[in-house]
């Protein structure tokens, strides 16, 4: 029996009622989507292809902009997506998407709307699109668009055809001009974002996904490129962190700054899209050869980030707004006034990067990270904390690596001269404290790994000074992981106070128990222990170590 939501579309004509197309093609989109079999999917997903592109038959081009929505509902399902794909389909919706982007915007964005959909689901797809020249559509669409609503259909397009490696992203950078393009765009999103207009985040966060893909995919295929030709037959190590850069990609760079720096700030968590995907992308990027992009002139190593109010969350997250004060200063600041392109670039990077830290950790890990409460109120929150903070973690540390006056700051600000040592390092309140704890967690792997790296990174990657500063103990494991067995170094506190090297903390004289015991009383002890120490002996643990000193003569006879 035929089903007669694909009848009534198939039997229309145009001399058909505007009411009676309009009821057909509405049913069709409000269907779910098992009221069709795969074939009755693949017929009308042809079908409406077929109308879009001359007008001539069912549709009038009015009728254009519905008949893609239904084309887009259908092809959420990968049946209807396989018909999408064929070049001589995708070359339709092309056509729609661009010939008619300035007469009718609606109808185009619902054609990208589909190419992209279809993109996502059937991977071969993306050959078939830049076969037709789609990519160089939607640079053009890129370049000349400054909705973010073309912005975001052509990024995700671009995004999905640049996950793999492609003669296309070769061609994005050294012919089509992309980084300046991106750079022009980036920082009119930046502007969208902060006045509020729609789709700004939305097309920012894809617009920063190909911006990650040109990031890491272009200088591997330059480089693979170039060893071929040279001969070199050796390849990169799986999971290598080998720094890969092209200066082609370089101007990049400060749009990405001006964004990290100039997002506004979000509420409950301070990690959120488009920040993180910021973050991602400048990972990829090097420090040192780029050290005068990425800094500022540095404010003294010596300056310390003033305190945030722990039980006022939402005054943390206004201190990162874009003007505000640096964190050494203790004086009120006032109003700032608008600043020019360039000056979010010139702000303080590093002393962003680390407020972020700071204020993350506070929020989800105030205490101990393995708490069933924090697990808790990540998941109450959406955020997967492993995956949301290990990537800012690492940008310190790249930033820490790279350059000997970040470095210097941050060691600083998380271990200075005059630290507490009165009590242990673990129990603090401060970023340090925190730190120290993620560092033994068993929840948050990724984030346990990476904050010892930044730590041991801060420490000029020496183990020795690592433990020295924090103790032994609470390092031992990530040493061992990274197989150190260094001893750590001796070391005092600002009045020269000797540290523990174990513990991290001042080396106190404290009375021993046994200074307050009579006699009688350190003999009953003595008995216990040597009555332990012979069970331990006879279960095949080891030799009573009492009656060894007492052989030996080491110790008199208990009498």
């Amino acid at each position: 029996m035929p089903n007669p939501l694909v009848s009534s579309y198939l039997e229309l004509t145009q001399a058909s009622s505007r009411s009676r197309v309009l009821s057909a093609i509405q049913n069709i989109i409000n269907a779910p989507i098992d009221a069709f079999s795969p074939e009755e999917k693949q017929q009308l997903v042809q079908a409406l292809l077929n109308d879009v592109k001359d007008g001539k038959a069912r549709l009038l081009q009015r009728d254009t902009p519905l008949a893609l929505l239904a084309l887009k509902t259908l092809g959420r399902n990968p049946t209807a997506s396989r018909v999408i794909v064929a070049p001589q389909n995708l070359q339709i919706l092309l056509t729609l998407g661009t010939d008619s982007r300035e007469s009718h915007a609606e109808a185009a964005h619902e054609a990208m709307r589909c190419v992209a959909n279809a993109l996502l689901l059937i991977d071969t797809g993306r050959d078939s699109w830049l076969d037709i020249r789609g990519g160089e559509a939607c640079v053009e669409m890129l370049e000349r668009s400054p909705s973010p609503q073309s912005i975001f259909l052509a990024s995700r397009i671009l995004f999905l055809t640049t996950v793999k490696q492609t003669p296309f992203t070769r061609r994005l950078v050294e012919e089509l001009r992309i980084v300046d393009i991106m750079s022009q765009r980036l920082d009119s999103l930046m502007n969208s974002i902060l006045s509020g207009q729609a789709m700004a985040k939305e097309a920012m966060v894809d617009t920063l996904k190909f911006t990650f893909n040109l990031l890491l995919q272009y200088p591997r295929m330059v480089e693979a490129e170039e060893d071929t030709g040279e001969g070199r037959q050796d390849t990169p190590q799986s999971g290598s962190m080998r720094e890969l850069w092209n200066a082609n990609l370089e101007n990049l760079l400060p749009p990405l700054l001006r964004a990290f720096n100039g997002l506004p700030p979000t509420f409950p968590c301070p990690l959120a899209q488009p920040l993180t995907h910021v973050i991602h992308a400048l990972i990829t990027i090097p420090v040192a050869p780029l050290a005068s992009r990425w800094f500022s002139p540095a404010p003294s190593p010596t300056s310390t980030p003033r305190s945030l109010p722990s039980d006022k969350f939402h005054k943390a997250l206004s201190a990162l707004a874009p003007g505000r004060r640096s964190q050494s200063s203790s004086r009120p600041s006032s109003p700032a006034p608008p600043a020019p392109r360039d000056a979010v670039a010139r702000r303080d990077t590093v002393q962003r990067a680390w407020d972020l830290l700071d204020i993350t950790t506070a929020h989800y890990v105030p205490g101990d990270p393995d708490d069933p409460a924090a697990r808790q109120l990540c998941k109450s929150e959406g955020i997967v904390l492993d995956d949301t903070l290990t990537p800012l973690v690492v940008l310190l540390t790249r930033l820490a690596a790279g350059d000997e006056s970040a470095r210097l700051r941050m060691k600083a600000w998380v271990l200075p001269s005059d630290l507490d040592r009165t009590k242990p390092l673990e129990e603090r309140e401060d970023l340090l404290g925190r730190c120290i704890r993620l560092m033994s967690c068993v929840y948050f792997s990724r984030i346990k790994d990476s904050i010892g790296e930044l730590l041991f990174t801060i420490c000029d990657s020496d183990a020795s000074t690592l433990a020295g500063q924090i103790g032994y103990g609470n390092c031992a494991g990530f040493l061992f992981n990274k197989g150190i067995m260094a001893p750590p170094e001796s070391a005092t506190d600002a009045e020269g106070v000797a540290i523990n090297p174990i513990t991290g903390i001042r080396n106190q004289h404290r009375p021993s128990p046994g200074d307050e015991m009579t006699e009688e009383e350190k003999e009953v002890e003595a008995e216990k222990l040597f009555v332990l120490f012979e069970r331990l002996e006879k279960s095949g643990m080891g030799v009573n170590p009492i009656r060894k000193a007492q052989q030996q003569g080491k110790l008199e006879e208990i009498s």
